[in-house]
């Protein structure tokens, strides 16, 4: 998130996620997925209004610019906790962030069509390269940046590999839509 202390480095054109509820019946909540089309400034070069496209909005309310429409997001003033001044600020942000990488643990409940992902020498926590791994479809849509990952990372306690862990996977929710189609 974009505050006094450190900045977000914006272009229209990128990809951002939204980092709070905005409006839950037009599908403007926290982890709404969005481009920015333009930055409108109030004084100079202090951005005032980011007008982001989001995928799934189905609200009706959208500002227009010479650079395209899209819902406005507005900066806020609050206070934050800085841990470098070991005190409380004011920071002036915008409640987005941007998109291109992510945490595994901001991964949680999202659908992925591809994931690239750097594993590190250890797990953090049991089962949580799962979690990253679980986030596609597909195996394919995998890519491990690491370049000396162990096979007993990407092994189970029980000694399965996540590839097969996976497989069972997709057959018990190829089973779950064949009885919710049924119904």
């Amino acid at each position: 998130m974009a505050n006094g202390l450190y900045p977000l480095d914006l272009v229209i054109g990128c990809p951002v996620t939204l980092r709070k509820n905005l409006d839950v019946r037009a599908g403007i909540v926290n982890g709404a997925k969005g481009i920015v089309v333009d930055i409108i400034e109030c004084t100079k070069d202090t951005p005032g209004i980011i007008l982001v496209d989001f995928e799934d909005y189905c609200g009706n309310v959208f500002v227009t610019s010479p650079k395209g429409k899209g819902l406005p997001i507005f900066r806020e003033s609050g206070v934050e906790y800085n841990e470098i001044r070991r005190c409380y600020v004011e920071a002036f942000k915008f409640d987005i962030e941007l998109q291109y990488a992510i945490t595994i643990h901001r991964t949680q409940g999202l659908g992925l069509d591809k994931l690239a992902i750097f594993l590190g020498e250890e797990e953090m926590v049991n089962g949580l390269d799962f979690v990253a791994f679980s986030r596609v479809r597909k195996m394919e849509d995998i890519c491990i940046l690491d370049h000396n990952v162990s096979e007993k990372r990407i092994r189970f306690k029980s000694g399965k590999s996540w590839k097969i862990v996976q497989r069972s996977e997709e057959e018990r929710l190829k089973e779950l839509e064949v009885k919710f189609i049924a119904k």
